[in-house]
């Protein structure tokens, strides 16, 4: 028989390993692999990535979960784990295959898609896991341009908190570097959107507005601004002017870029001129028009050269006649009529038409497909100016003087005459305020021919 003190002893053992089994063992995460390693994880144990470029539903989504139910997973994603977290993640792409094996785990209780052998990979950093979803989104069902945006926007933060600020070139290096080629012009179309077209037109943007439209609803802007620029009047603040605009058109489809413009181009209508004419011959230069080249603002006036011979009884337009001595000169001229035909050409929707020269009017035209009444019409105009529709027989182009002078500078086509009903022949009529733009081109390129000219004997 054993000693009373062995039992006593073996009996508090026993209550210690009991007292032990009851408390909670602490949680602990085995340390992971250093290097590339292959695991077997549950879905359970697997999160999508948080910040995954893709907000909108993967357009392939239904294809995918249809192989997936029939083939199993041929690829399964590559994962990593941030240093003391429970849960893998989704390392670089592959949210939307994760996304349809929960679903098919929750339709099938089928454990081929509950169980998952994926390669593990070692956790780098934050910008670097942004970076692989970007990159592999991108490159197996293209992003939409919002989202494309937003993605870049934030890896230049996570990058920011890592360092100096970046200017947009070094961005798109680091962004090179890391496996996603991208250029600086594109960064700043992507970051532009955001500030300046995301809060108008979130519905249009997260519907998949593309960077077609985007590029033509950039140019309409800075087109826009440099006009409200030069009205006194103006004081409320350009930006809000804007937002307000693309508001009315924002829907979950392509805004109407033509009516937009027009819609902006009437609320960028100056006040009325003055009518006081009290000395006709010796205009003051009208700064309220937003037709007024930026050069010739507020400058001192003198007589124009190549004026009108005789008076006609007719005031000229103080904002329209007036060359300023800076201006009066052929490379000046052309700068000017280049960035008026521009403005033309960004109006209607196609800004890439207008590329400048030394040479001639200053500008040359680049073919571009006009797919609006409104670019057809400066298509003409400018075509016009620039003697591209010259023929080798006259008669086979009789329509374009009606089409330029009746409908696209009159409007003459929506009157309907006696015999003639109203017509629409595929032309729009310009507005006032390019209109004006129109008629300060004609009268800087007469001038500059004038200038050219050999003198008459």
């Amino acid at each position: 028989m054993p000693p009373r003190h062995a039992h006593t002893t073996l009996d508090h053992i026993a209550q210690q390993l009991l007292s032990t089994q009851r408390e909670a063992p602490p949680d602990l995460t085995l340390a992971d692999p250093l290097s590339d390693t292959p695991i077997r994880v549950s879905l359970e144990q697997l999160r999508p990535y948080e910040h995954n470029p893709r907000t909108l539903r993967n357009p392939l989504h239904d294809q995918l979960k249809a192989s997936i139910r029939e083939r199993g997973l041929d690829q399964p994603p590559t994962i990593t784990r941030r240093p003391g977290e429970r849960h893998y993640i989704v390392r670089n792409g592959g949210n939307t295959r994760l996304a349809i094996l929960n679903e098919l785990w929750q339709e099938t209780a089928d454990e081929r898609f509950f169980y998952l052998d994926c390669l593990f990979k070692p956790w780098t950093d934050e910008s670097s896991a942004l970076l692989g979803h970007l990159a592999e989104n991108d490159l197996h069902a293209q992003l939409s341009f919002i989202e494309r945006a937003f993605a870049v926007d934030r890896l230049k933060s996570l990058y920011e908190q890592e360092g100096p600020a970046l200017s947009q070139q070094e961005l798109a290096r680091r962004l090179t570097a890391g496996g996603y080629p991208v250029s600086q012009s594109h960064i700043s179309r992507l970051l532009e959107t955001l500030e300046h077209l995301l809060p108008g037109l979130p519905l249009a943007l997260r519907a998949g507005l593309g960077k077609p439209q985007i590029t033509r609803l950039l140019a309409l802007r800075k087109q826009a601004q440099g006009l409200w620029a030069q009205l006194p009047q103006a004081g409320e603040d350009f930006s809000h002017v804007w937002t307000r605009a693309l508001q009315a058109f924002d829907t979950a489809g392509i805004p109407p870029i033509e009516a937009l413009s027009e819609h902006l181009l009437s609320q960028l209508k100056p006040a009325p001129p003055t009518t006081a004419t009290e000395h006709p011959a010796d205009p003051q230069p009208d700064c309220d028009r937003p037709a007024l080249p930026p050069a010739d603002h507020n400058e001192p006036v003198r007589q124009p050269l190549g004026a009108p011979e005789a008076d006609t009884g007719l005031d000229r337009d103080s904002a329209l006649w007036p060359i300023s001595a800076e201006l009066d000169s052929p490379a000046p001229l052309r700068r000017e009529i280049h960035r008026l035909a521009g403005a033309l050409a960004t109006a209607a929707g196609i800004p890439e038409a207008v590329i400048p020269t030394d040479y001639g009017l200053g500008f040359a035209w680049r073919p571009s497909p006009a797919e609006t009444p409104l670019a057809l019409s400066v298509h003409l105009l400018l075509g016009a100016l620039l003697r591209a529709h010259d023929p080798g027989d006259w008669q086979d182009c009789q329509h374009l003087p009606a089409a330029l002078f009746g409908q696209v500078l009159l409007g003459s086509y929506q009157l309907p005459l006696p015999g003639r009903p109203a017509e629409d022949i595929g032309l729009a009529r310009l507005p006032d305020a390019l209109l004006t733009q129109l008629f300060r081109l004609i009268r800087l390129s007469r001038r500059l021919i004038d200038l050219e000219s050999p003198p008459a004997t």
